[in-house]
């Protein structure tokens, strides 16, 4: 649905969702656009039952002065609070941006790729950053006209591309005889940026929104630099680093050369205030590694008849990872807004998993982490029970770890953290 005022009456919204369950057709996927007060999570919860797997989110600018300029009002409390809400409910928020507004500075694009970070540490959402658009009867349409220019295509001039993915050279001419009637194909110069560097902030930066919002977010913070500048500075890093024409990102790239590239910058900073940002990007890493293998969760059960002799193998597509930081506070802080610079160092264990769409992160401790270890697809879980009792077991009888030792297994299987093996038997039950 393209129509931008569907959520505006909650009696017309639950109406339809409701009618669209009663009739069965809330398998049919749907899209829609909403305003940010528009919705709340009683309402996005019945949405999603209808069917709704996204929503779009017209958030413009982080920058207050530039919402002043476009006479617009977010509350930025509302905005997390609402994009956690939809995340939460299983449907995708796309946020929408706008960067280049001809009175913005640097600070002002600062704001509003500052605030997709933001949105990006709070989940699973889909970032959409856009250049300003001239449409005929707004304000910016009658106040810029006459200064708009042509360099850049941005998303509102696609669509005429009939000659091998190019416009004909008539429709080029006739944009260019009519600007005030062909006005989305024009650009509006910034002072803060050019509009090659404005396309590739809009085009390649919702890589980092998904993929390193954090690490970013925290380099940009440690280098005192500017997100757009220290953007740019990325790519044009990987352009001589990979000696490619032209500039380019794609999620590979921040993959395998987003590290080095932070590791480089954290370098020649002279005091370091933040040491721990090496624990989240290694974080935000495992994130993307574990994401690449989705395999099914198998069926895991424990033969009764001989607990013994059972044989576990830790999954190969679960990750374990020792951190020198408390991860897992260091982030409940971010998405509250909190970017402290020092926490005390605290040895951490987290596991890592993906389960179709969701990525699964669990803290565990080291008797855990000694388990997997030692479910090696060889050892019987009597001999895991054995290795582990002088360490772990010391306040219990044999009996009693080892049958702590097999829920503990339990559990790891039908997490999907653990897998069945072979088994051994013992000589009575091979006779």
């Amino acid at each position: 649905m393209a129509y931008d005022q569907f959520t505006a009456r909650k009696e017309f919204v639950e109406s339809f969702c409701h009618e669209v369950i009663r009739k069965g057709l809330n398998h049919i996927p749907w899209y829609c656009i909403s305003r940010l007060d528009s919705v709340d999570a009683p309402v996005l919860a019945l949405m999603r039952e209808a069917g709704c797997e996204s929503m779009c989110y017209g958030i413009d600018s982080g920058s207050k002065r530039t919402l002043a300029f476009i006479r617009k009002d977010i509350d930025e409390g509302i905005l997390y609070t609402r994009v956690a809400e939809t995340a939460s409910q299983g449907i995708v928020p796309t946020l929408s941006f706008v960067i280049g507004f001809p009175p913005e500075e640097k600070q002002d694009i600062d704001d509003t790729l500052r605030m997709a970070l933001r949105t990006g540490i709070l989940g699973n959402s889909n970032p959409l950053i856009q250049l300003p658009t001239l449409l005929p009867g707004t304000d910016l349409f009658r106040q810029y006209i006459h200064s708009a220019v042509r360099r850049v295509d941005t998303y509102f001039a696609l669509g005429l591309e009939f000659d091998g993915g190019k416009r004909l050279d008539s429709d080029e001419a006739m944009i260019n005889a009519f600007p005030a009637i062909f006005s989305s194909f024009y650009n509006l110069p910034c002072p803060a940026y050019s509009l090659e560097e404005l396309n590739l902030l809009a085009s390649y930066f919702p890589l980092i929104v998904r993929f390193y919002p954090k690490t970013f977010l925290l380099l940009s913070l440690e280098t005192h630099a500017f997100i757009a500048d220290l953007f740019i500075q990325w790519l044009r890093w990987l352009k001589g680093k990979l000696k490619r024409e032209p500039v380019l990102l794609t999620p590979s790239d921040c993959y395998l050369y987003f590290g080095d590239f932070t590791s480089e910058r954290l370098s020649t900073v002279k005091k370091r205030l933040r040491p721990y940002v090496h624990d989240i990007l290694e974080y935000e890493n495992l994130s993307l590694k574990v994401g690449k293998s989705t395999p099914p969760k198998e069926h895991f059960t424990i033969d009764l008849q001989n607990i013994s002799g059972f044989v576990a193998v830790r999954n190969s597509d679960a990750i374990m990872k020792e951190f020198d930081f408390d991860v897992p506070v260091i982030i409940m802080d971010f998405k509250a807004g909190r970017f402290q610079e020092a926490y005390e160092p605290q040895k951490t264990l987290l596991l890592f998993r993906q389960e179709e769409d969701l990525l699964e992160v669990v803290e565990i401790n080291a008797f855990t982490r000694d388990l997997l270890a030692l479910c090696d697809g060889e050892s019987p879980l009597e001999s895991v029970s054995s290795e582990l009792y002088g360490q772990y077991g010391q306040d219990m009888t044999r009996k009693a770890f080892f049958d702590s030792c097999v829920e503990a297994v339990q559990i790891l299987g039908k997490e999907g953290y653990l897998k069945k093996g072979g088994e051994i038997y013992g000589k009575d039950q091979e006779s």
